[in-house]
């Protein structure tokens, strides 16, 4: 029941057109707070969507947790196709992430695939990540120890117009818009707003509630109060809460990756392995992770390094590795350079 990496309503159609369920054999396989079994004493399906409006967009956890197959049919009230807005869902999540889902109090686990609707907040702990997918197939991945909220999705019908907003209350996202995007594109803080026009970025909210763009790629509009900035290509910016001091700052070069070598296999009982890149010059401290892909969405090692540029890495189970390092220079963080993968093998017998 996996959905594709873009929206369609015709295919989130097909997908629940071709399930079925039956009242007196949906058995409780979840005390998830938004998934509710059918069961006798309920009636109809269509009277439980009735009474729990907030499922009409919870597909996926229905499908998933009620076993539905492919090849039957269940009947569907016309008004729970009524989609005026676009869609979002989360794509993909390591480490210990949660959502607030927007007719709820309480924070509950993320599931793959959750289908997400206005209102709803994520949040992620330390070691944690989640990367948001929306319907025009670009997406923010939200980093370690930070909270979101999707406060607007836009509307299908009038892209040119429509605004898909997000607000970042602590913490930072990374993106890399791969699709034009449809209409406009916000990211708002607590004491800022950035108009997304490039095309790869990161926003970012640090103590004191101060707000920290940095542009990778294309350009963003930066305001803070009556003040606008435009941020270029490795450039970056900082609005400090009670300052009107609002200007653009070169971003640090990416480090030279040094070792371990390219494609090496790495073998030992146990790993333990000193990770070297050259320095960055008026480099502070460096960014390093290692993930299980080479786009970083699955990180197993995140670290903040420095001012040597090094660090010693232990524990990690035998597998193939992507890994990466930038600079922070002044509080802004530079590009990555190409990342390097290695493959560390158990030569225990």
């Amino acid at each position: 029941m996996r959905l594709p990496e873009t929206f369609a309503a015709g295919a989130l159609l097909s997908i629940v057109s071709a399930a079925s369920v039956r009242a007196s054999e949906a058995p409780n396989k979840s005390d998830s707070p938004y998934v509710v079994v059918v069961t006798e004493g309920d009636g109809t399906v269509q009277s439980i969507f009735k009474r729990y409006p907030e499922l009409r967009t919870s597909w996926e956890e229905l499908a998933r947790f009620n076993l539905l197959r492919a090849g039957e049919t269940i009947e569907i009230p016309s008004e729970m196709l009524d989609a005026p807005g676009t869609l979002a869902k989360v794509a993909s999540f390591y480490g210990e992430a949660e959502v607030k889902r927007s007719f709820d109090t309480r924070f509950i686990p993320l599931v793959p695939n959750l289908l997400l609707r206005e209102g709803d907040e994520i949040r992620t702990w330390r070691g944690a990540g989640a990367r948001i997918l929306f319907e025009d197939g670009n997406y923010v991945l939200l980093k370690s120890q930070s909270r979101a909220t999707l406060v607007s999705l836009g509307e299908r019908d009038k892209a040119a117009t429509s605004r898909l907003q997000l607000f970042l209350k602590e913490g930072s996202i990374w993106s890399q818009m791969e699709h034009e995007l449809r209409g406009r594109f916000e990211v708002t803080t607590p004491t800022a707003n950035t108009i997304i026009r490039g095309t790869e970025f990161r926003v970012k909210v640090e103590p004191g509630e101060a707000t920290r763009v940095e542009v990778l790629d294309g350009r963003v509009e930066f305001e803070m109060g009556e003040r606008r900035l435009s941020v270029g290509r490795r450039e970056g910016a900082l609005a400090v809460a009670g300052s009107d001091h609002l200007t653009p700052a070169p971003l640090p070069p990416a480090p030279v990756l040094m070792a371990p070598l390219p494609d090496e296999v790495l073998r030992a009982e146990a790993f333990d392995v000193t990770f070297r890149w050259g320095a960055v010059e008026g480099a502070e401290a460096y960014s390093f992770e290692i993930a299980r892909e080479d786009r970083f969405f699955d990180v197993v090692v995140e670290r903040r390094a420095g001012p040597e540029a090094l660090v010693r890495i232990q524990g990690i189970e035998p597998g193939t590795y992507f890994w990466r390092a930038t600079a922070l220079v002044r509080g802004f963080e530079g590009p990555p350079a190409p990342s390097r993968y290695f493959v560390f093998v158990d030569r225990r017998p």
